[in-house]
């Protein structure tokens, strides 16, 4: 395909009509933007003169995506490129002998991956059409997440998308009352089409939270609203609702922003209360106490002499988080958020730009349904990424 999930198999499978040479190799050279990145040689497969050559793990490394667009402040602008989360590969193959190339043996393909790591069922159905943004479609954003969310009036959020005719020209906001009655109709234009970034910005990011559309749009009476992009006045996208969650409680919530099987990242706040503890994990010696005092020939020994040495203190902080009641398609999306490699606690509501590095430790996940359960919630337990360390003894 054009667009291939990174992490998961890119296998191309090379064959050659040369008589066997002792010394044959095929050669496999891997570019990554424009950039030789890996060289690797085969030998023939003993059962046919072909190989089978999977390059998903050199590209991989070229990947590393962070939540930078998050903690932009308000008033920035709404569509961003995401960095290092897409773009343009190349494979070329060739032949050799004794490390001399053969000649007209050079054929090449390329393509784009993007950091996705999709589950197999889902990979073997992949078909990138059904996320490149272009008109005569409404194709999908890069998540799993329900089309309808809760989000409070100071949170942040991203839809992020690839559109390789680079087509999503703006988005349209649409504000509803609590009787279901349109407010307004706001269109948001895309700024980096024709921009300075303009050649990278098939893959992009939209800031769809109240936080960063502001209380112009996102005013007091508004009970929900849906987001989709547009080519022009035609939508190209699937309609996602967000609901505005006024509700007071007395437990302070935890937002979350995780990094999805789709390369991005999706948030969802804890409000089911939580609790905070900490864990020392010490390293310890034993020391010798006590001395001669050479003045009086004694032995001494001060009250205060520790035999017990604490040379080292690691303290990491730690939280136990409950989430309100579900529905079953937040319980089966979730089990992203347990799993991901990359977790960001918006430590300050107000404050989006404070996000701090967090693990989720929990090691399984429950998917709940109604089927088994009326009402359910979500436990997790997650760690502060970086610790704390305390006065060697």
């Amino acid at each position: 395909q054009l667009v291939s999930p990174v992490y998961n198999d890119l296998a191309f499978i090379v064959s050659t009509d040369h008589t066997p040479l002792d010394a044959f190799k095929f050669v496999v050279k891997v570019y990554h933007g424009g950039s030789l990145i890996k060289t690797l040689k085969y030998d023939r497969w003993p059962h046919g003169p072909y190989i089978q050559a999977d390059v998903h793990r050199m590209l991989e490394t070229r990947f590393a995506p962070v939540p930078q667009n998050l903690a932009l402040a308000t008033g920035a602008a709404k569509f961003n490129l995401v960095h290092t989360t897409f773009a343009g590969y190349e494979v070329e193959f060739s032949e050799e002998d004794a490390n001399v190339a053969l000649s007209d043996t050079t054929v090449a393909a390329s393509g784009y991956t993007f950091n996705a790591a999709i589950k197999y069922l889902d990979w073997i159905d992949f078909d990138y059409n059904d996320f490149n943004m272009h008109p005569g479609t409404q194709s999908r954003f890069l998540t799993n997440s329900p089309k309808t969310i809760k989000i409070r009036e100071n949170e942040v959020a991203e839809l992020g998308f690839i559109s390789l005719s680079k087509k999503a020209n703006n988005a349209l906001i649409t504000t509803y009352d609590a009787a279901g009655a349109v407010i307004a109709a706001t269109q948001i234009d895309n700024t980096v089409y024709g921009g300075t970034s303009d050649s990278i910005s098939q893959a992009l990011g939209l800031l769809c939270g109240p936080y960063h559309l502001g209380y112009s749009i996102i005013t007091a009476g508004v009970a929900k609203y849906t987001v989709e992009l547009r080519d022009s006045t035609t939508a190209i996208s699937e309609a996602f609702t967000f609901v505005i969650d006024r509700e007071c409680s007395r437990n302070s919530p935890f937002r979350l922003h995780f990094l999805n099987r789709w390369g991005r990242f999706d948030s969802f706040t804890f409000t089911g209360g939580h609790k905070r503890s900490l864990k020392f994990n010490k390293s310890k010696y034993q020391k010798f106490t006590g001395y001669t005092d050479l003045d009086t020939m004694q032995w001494t020994n001060q009250g205060y002499a520790r035999g017990t040495v604490a040379f080292d203190t690691e303290e990491t902080e730690q939280y136990a988080l409950s989430s309100g009641w579900l529905s079953e398609e937040e319980s089966d999306w979730l089990q992203e958020l347990v799993g991901s490699p990359e977790v960001y606690w918006q430590a300050e509501p107000g404050t989006p730009k404070k996000l701090i590095a967090v693990n989720i430790t929990d090691e399984s996940y429950e998917v709940k349904n109604y089927a088994g359960k009326k009402l359910f919630s979500l436990a997790v337990n997650m760690q502060l990424a970086q610790p704390n360390y305390r006065q060697r003894a």
